[in-house]
């Protein structure tokens, strides 16, 4: 036999009293199970002669009851009841609990359940409780057969989806139930004959033995009752393993799809027991919902550092001359006049010669720092699971370097050191302002004995340049620069876009016009500790300079103007 517990209705609280009444077990609405859904019809449910064995407990807790039944009836909609709450700390609570709209559904508790084809055919009511919620809101389960019928009555079959059945039961004087079930199927034949057939079985429903009273006379003194100090544990229930009929309605309710594996699992562990339960209103166990279990302490998963961009590519001091730097000065010469000779006559004569000279230059390298006090918990408890944070640190201060090199050091030397041009006027020229542009500054290195090998050009001017196709741009400036065998080739001339320059403005240069200098392996990356404020001193050192060889190398092509 089956225990079920199915959610009801809503209840109803008496204004003066402390009872509570509304529909326990609704007829014709699917119940809401751990097993699944399935209806009660009238006359199903036998109900007790003595309301009062009916126990009402919280959220199906029987260790704690609340209250008792003083009145369970069978009317037409359902079996209506009404529960009083004991005066007691729990009744007090589940009554302020209800008032208060926390629990305001009835869940019935009944015994010996049958079920046939998603119908309970039999069942005994033996507790209630007060919940919150249905388990399973929404739910489309079928409920799984359940139970063991008398051997002569035949039960309804899901094969048989077109008969219709009937239930009555009745109950005698003497408490004795008879269960009446009608089967009524019709059927035509080929030749156009209806049939129908009609089964009705008439079957005596076995109530459980009352306990003989106590032949104790009237008045007798007895002694008074002592509660012993551990309770005897009941004796082993009888296993039983389920029905052929069982587990092949478990089978297929699985196969179909109307089965979850946590249903199936509960069925089969539960039919080891003659006795086993079947809970409707189970608690809610939420994920991270309000109340959910893992609030608060879910682990999300690591991403570690998030990529924001692609890391600083140096733009400028890659298009000059390198070398290493040893010394904050650095410095060299270069010629003022340089020794000149001529054609000569021979014979003795004068030989030509000039006065050369010499013209000192220097330069100051600047210096780079960056450090930070870190907390060694950060390595110390290898915060985010590994040595990441000081990867990420070391290689955001590199960026920071080598961005300082390149904008601070090497461009900012650059455009001091350029020499100044105004474009020629570019109307009428299909090539457009900035080609144009181009063409004049890199005219102006050669004029000086130097390749250009590189322009840079202000943003919106090098989308207009862009736009152009490219073989008509580079085929124009390869015919115009000449830029060909021994004065370099057009595809190493550089044309890069940059928001350093003013609005319209173009720098064309020779690589040879800077020399960029750096500490071999800068930057250098130092680590220390503080031990008396438990810290670890992180920190990157560089340092740089940039001298201009020839300023008239680098042309500032600014924009026309009439």
């Amino acid at each position: 036999m089956t225990d079920v517990l199915i959610e009801a209705g809503t209840l109803q609280a008496s204004a003066d009293t402390r009872e509570i009444s509304g529909v326990l077990v609704p007829f014709g609405v699917q119940g809401n199970t751990n097993l699944g859904r399935f209806t009660v019809e009238a006359g199903a449910f036998t109900l007790p002669k003595d309301p009062s064995v009916v126990t009402l407990n919280v959220q199906h807790d029987h260790e704690s009851p609340v209250g008792r039944a003083t009145l369970l009836a069978e009317k037409n909609d359902g079996i209506h009841a009404t529960f009083r709450f004991a005066d007691t700390e729990d009744g007090d609570q589940a009554l302020s609990d209800f008032r208060s709209g926390t629990r305001t559904n009835l869940s019935v508790e009944a015994k010996g359940i049958v079920l046939r084809a998603g119908k309970a055919l039999a069942g005994r009511i033996f507790g209630a409780a007060v919940v919150q919620a249905g388990a399973f809101p929404g739910a489309t389960l079928l409920a799984a057969d359940a139970g063991e019928l008398p051997e002569d009555v035949e039960p309804i079959t899901p094969d048989e989806q077109d008969a219709v059945t009937t239930e009555e039961t009745s109950v005698d004087e003497a408490g004795n139930a008879v269960k009446t079930v009608t089967t009524k199927k019709t059927e035509t034949g080929a030749d156009g004959t209806v049939t129908e057939t009609t089964t009705t079985t008439t079957v005596a429903v076995t109530t459980p033995e009352q306990p003989e009273e106590n032949p104790t006379e009237e008045g007798a003194d007895m002694p008074n009752a002592v509660v012993p100090g551990t309770l005897a544990a009941a004796a082993p229930a009888e296993k039983k393993g389920l029905s052929k009929n069982q587990a092949f309605a478990l089978m297929a309710a699985k196969a179909s799809g109307t089965l979850r594996d946590q249903t199936l699992l509960a069925a089969l562990n539960e039919s080891m027991t003659p006795e086993h339960s079947l809970f409707a209103a189970l608690n809610d166990v939420k994920y991270d919902a309000a109340g959910g279990l893992t609030t608060n302490i879910a682990l999300p998963t690591w991403l570690g550092e998030i990529w924001d961009g692609q890391e600083y590519r140096q733009k400028f001091l890659p298009l000059f001359t390198h070398a290493d730097l040893s010394s904050l000065k650095f410095r060299g010469y270069k010629w003022g006049v340089k020794p000149e000779g001529g054609s000569w006559a021979g014979n003795k004569s004068e030989v030509p010669s000039n006065a050369p000279s010499l013209v000192p230059v220097e330069g100051t390298a600047e210096r780079f720092a960056g450090a930070h006090d870190i907390a060694r918990e950060f390595q110390d408890l290898r915060a985010f699971g590994d040595f990441s944070f000081f990867e990420s640190y070391y290689r955001a201060m590199a960026e920071s370097y080598a961005r300082w090199v390149d904008e601070e050091i090497v461009l900012e030397e650059v455009l001091n050191g350029a020499t100044a041009v105004e474009a020629d006027n570019p109307a009428g020229l299909s090539i457009g302002a900035g080609l144009s542009a181009i063409i004049d500054g890199a005219s102006e290195v050669i004029s000086a004995n130097a390749t250009p090998s590189f322009a840079l050009v202000e943003t919106s001017l090098w989308k207009s340049i862009a736009k152009i196709p490219s073989d008509s741009t580079l085929g124009y400036l390869n015919a115009s620069l000449r830029l060909t065998g021994e004065e370099g080739q057009l595809d190493s001339f550089v044309i890069q876009p940059t928001d350093k320059l003013a609005a319209g403005q173009v720098l064309v240069g020779a690589r040879e016009a800077v020399t960029v200098f750096e500490l071999p392996g800068a930057p250098v990356r130092v680590d220390a500790l503080d031990v008396a404020h438990g810290g670890i001193d992180a920190g990157l050192y560089g340092y740089a300079g940039a001298m201009v060889n020839k300023s008239d190398a680098l042309q500032l092509v600014s924009a026309y103007t009439a």
